[in-house]
C-alpha cells in the first residue's frame, strides 16, 4: 500500500497465492484541503545516539572505547550493536584487558563477543583456495576469553546479556576450537543448569551449546521439550 507523491491517491494491492487479484485506487472526494502537509522531521535520541556510534565505526579515535563503552549493555539493540562496533575498530590493545576484566557481567559478554570477533579467525571467512581448517590459535587470548565467559553469574544478565552470553561461546568455539576438558567442564557445569529456559531463544543456544560440548543429558531434555 502506498499514497502516491503525485497525485496524492491510496494505491494497495489485494490477493495472490491462488486467490483473486486486485489493485485499487482510492480517492477523496469532500472539502477539506489536500494539499501537502508541512512536516518538520525529528530524529529521537536512539537514533541520535547511534549516529554518534556509527561515527567510530571504520575509523580509529581515540574517545572511541571511552564512548562506546558505557552503551556496551544499552537495551536496546541497535544501540548496543552500534557500540560494540564501535569497539571492535580500534586497537585490540586499548580494550582487551578491559574487556577481560569487566565487572559488570551484561557489559562482559558483549566486550568479549567483540573479542571473539576480532582476535579469532572464522574459518568460513578464508580466502578461496586457503585449506579448510582453523589457523594458529591465540592460545593464551582463547584461554582468557573462555575463563572470563565462565566466571560470568548467569543470573546476574538480563535475557539479552544471557543469550549474547550463549553467542559469545558459540563464536568461541568456532573461531579457537574446543578448550580444554576442564574449561568444557566449567562450561557445562555454568549452562546446564539452565537448560530448559523458560524462553525459546535461550533454549534455542542452550540446546545448540550444550549438543555441541557432548553434555550427556541434552538430548534427554531436549527431546522433552519437542513433546512439550
Amino acid at each position: 500500500m502506498i499514497i502516491h507523491p503525485k497525485d496524492g491517491a491510496m494505491y494497495f494491492a489485494i490477493g495472490g497465492r491462488k486467490v483473486q487479484s486486485g489493485l485499487y485506487r482510492v480517492t477523496y472526494t469532500g472539502k477539506e484541503s489536500t494539499a501537502l502537509v508541512k512536516r518538520a522531521p525529528k530524529q529521537n535520541k536512539l537514533t541520535e545516539l547511534r549516529h554518534q556510534l556509527e561515527n567510530f565505526h571504520g575509523v580509529q579515535h581515540k574517545s572511541a572505547v571511552t564512548t562506546a563503552w558505557p552503551h556496551l549493555s544499552h537495551p536496546d539493540r541497535f544501540v548496543r550493536w552500534a557500540a560494540m562496533t564501535a569497539v571492535m575498530h580500534q586497537p585490540v590493545e586499548q580494550w582487551r584487558n578491559r574487556a577481560l576484566g569487566e565487572k559488570d557481567h551484561n557489559k562482559r559478554v558483549v566486550a568479549l563477543l567483540a573479542l571473539c570477533k576480532v582476535t579469532g579467525s572464522d574459518p568460513h571467512n578464508r580466502e578461496s583456495g586457503a585449506p579448510a581448517i582453523l589457523p594458529e590459535v591465540d592460545r593464551p587470548t582463547s584461554n582468557a576469553i573462555f575463563k572470563a565467559l565462565s566466571q560470568v553469574k548467569w543470573n546476574t544478565l538480563d535475557q539479552q546479556g544471557k543469550l549474547t552470553l550463549l553467542r559469545a561461546y558459540q563464536i568461541a568455539l568456532v573461531r579457537f576450537g574446543e578448550p580444554n576438558s576442564r574449561a568444557i567442564t566449567r562450561i557445562i557445569d555454568q549452562l546446564d543448569p539452565h537448560f530448559p529456559a523458560p524462553d525459546f531463544e535461550q533454549n534455542w543456544l542452550l540446546c545448540e551449546t550444550l549438543a555441541y560440548l557432548q553434555t550427556p543429558n541434552t538430548a534427554t531434555k531436549g527431546i522433552q521439550l519437542l513433546k512439550e
